[in-house]
């Protein structure tokens, strides 16, 4: 009777170790998790097959931590020789065949997709091949089996390129002996393998990346796969409660079309969406403003009992004020602050006091709360729509007008400052479309307010940047921040405060 072998390749994950290429996208500690989940979900996976399993570790692990990890006995164990990784898989080859094994597989522990058919199937091959490969999505492989070690399958001299799979087949033909491929295998290495790997779609592909989100593109380019890395409101569960607001939206079609949501994978323990994606371009507002006021007023016209799940904005002039205190704390506690940026700033603040902070909301209405140009998809010649809903309130039209339309908004990714006549030209626009009156002194309230939230969010941002406490921006995102918390930006936000007051009293 043929002795067939499985050979598992693996690491103990150890925090911080590994992984490097997901530390932007993960943190360490998920990165261990997600490393621990993977060689588990392999292990059982491998000892259910019926040949006998060996597990060969490297040197800097010990049989105790893999024994906390796995159930295995110690005679299963072995250490991989210090040597390059041909050769290590090699050597493990040549002493697991020494020992009467007559078809031997060896797998990899990073391995998302490996089943019993793909394991039986290398094994069954053997039967009529000298060397059977798995390969990889990226070009690599994930398994490779053979009937006894041949040197010429580990002579390539580099395993971290797209044709290593084309290369070893090569070599090995070359030396005279018959190869084949079995399968096809994803290995997680990086963050686009992670949305291969949640997409169910090899094909899927990097889009882009925030703070608290990373985007991915799949299905042929007709679908959004939206993973939440945190949360600006402090949720459990921010995925789930994006998804809610999106279906609560559907009825206005100014959303896109989500599809799907996962509260929580296996995986990366974090959940995600499926959406339509939409193509366009961000919004234009010397352009776009007709499309921008249509937009909003079909989403603020959604009855506010389909969002009953979202958090309500009860004082928000309050909540508003309490944020940009605690932001503006990290300025003044600053060694380095500047004396004349820290008074402007504070009377700016003290000015705010002059309005009731317990008022409640008034016409209550599903709001974005985050309306800057890149957040609207504008395409003129078919469908516009409103994306990235991590912050939706109860709340007032009024707030969302006022984020819009407010100076520290526009000036952000453009040079565009909206003048009075502007801003209330586009309110008339919105006001016919919604069928309903705008409250221009609590929006002008709100425009102020924005504008503070703006200016002391910068402010806490550039002493993040300078002392490196978070990630450094960007250095076109650093000039708009340092542009945001300069004395006559500052100058300009104030007389910009004093005019829309003065322009309502006209």
């Amino acid at each position: 009777m043929v002795r067939h072998a499985l050979i598992y390749f693996l690491r103990v994950p150890v925090l911080g170790n590994g992984k490097t290429r997901l530390r932007n996208f993960l943190t360490i500690e998920e990165i261990k998790l997600m490393s621990e989940y993977l060689v588990r979900k392999n292990f059982d996976t491998l000892s259910q097959s019926h040949a006998d399993l060996f597990l060969y570790i490297p040197a800097d692990n010990t049989i105790e931590a893999l024994m906390d990890l796995l159930p295995v006995k110690e005679h299963q164990v072995f250490y991989q020789q210090e040597s390059s990784l041909g050769d290590r898989m090699y050597q493990a080859i040549e002493e697991i065949h020494a020992r009467g094994y007559e078809k031997i597989v060896l797998a990899g522990s990073d391995l998302y997709n490996l089943s019993d058919e793909i394991v039986e199937g290398l094994f069954e091959e053997l039967d009529t091949q000298d060397v059977v490969i798995t390969p990889s999505v990226d070009g690599g492989y994930g398994l490779i089996g053979m009937k006894k070690p041949l040197r010429e399958a580990f002579s390539i001299a580099n395993y971290s390129h797209e044709n290593v799979t084309a290369d070893t087949i090569q070599a090995i033909e070359a030396a005279g002996y018959s190869t084949s491929c079995i399968g096809e295998i994803l290995d997680i290495d990086d963050r686009e393998d992670i949305a291969k790997a949640l997409s169910g779609d090899f094909s899927a592909s990097f889009y882009n990346q925030g703070e608290y989100n990373a985007n991915f593109i799949f299905d042929q380019g007709q679908k959004l796969l939206r993973v939440a890395l945190g949360s600006q409101m402090h949720l459990d569960n921010q995925i789930s409660y994006e998804y809610h607001a999106l279906e609560a939206l559907q009825p206005s079609s100014a959303v896109v079309e989500v599809y799907k949501l996962v509260e929580q994978t296996d995986l990366i323990g974090k959940g995600y969406l499926v959406e339509e994606f939409v193509q366009g371009r961000p919004l234009d507002y010397q352009l776009d403003m007709n499309i921008a006021a249509d937009l909003l007023a079909k989403i603020h016209s959604v009855d506010p009992n389909r969002g009953s799940h979202l958090i309500e904005a009860e004082r928000p002039f309050e909540v508003m004020f309490n944020e940009f205190m605690t932001m503006f704390q990290h300025y003044k506690d600053w060694p380095q602050r500047d004396e004349q940026v820290e008074k402007m700033i504070s009377e700016m603040l003290e000015n705010l006091k002059t309005y009731d902070m317990t008022a409640p909301i008034a016409d209550p209405c599903i709001i974005n709360t985050e309306l800057n140009s890149g957040n609207f998809i504008i395409n003129p010649q078919g469908r516009s729509c409103l994306i990235d809903w991590e912050k939706p309130l109860i709340g007032e039209k009024e707030q969302d007008l006022g984020h819009f339309l407010a100076p520290t908004t526009t000036l952000w990714k453009t040079d565009i400052i909206l003048d009075f006549d502007d801003v209330f030209e586009f309110v008339s626009k919105y006001d016919r479309l919604a069928g309903g009156a705008v409250d221009k002194r609590k929006l002008i309230q709100y425009l102020q307010f924005t504008c503070l939230r703006g200016i002391t969010w910068c402010a806490m941002a550039y002493v993040q940047n300078i002392e490196s406490t978070k990630i450094q921006s960007d250095s076109q995102t650093f000039e708009v921040i340092q542009k945001f918390v300069s004395p006559s930006f500052l100058e300009m936000i104030q007389d910009y405060i004093d005019r829309g007051y003065n322009y309502l009293d006209k």
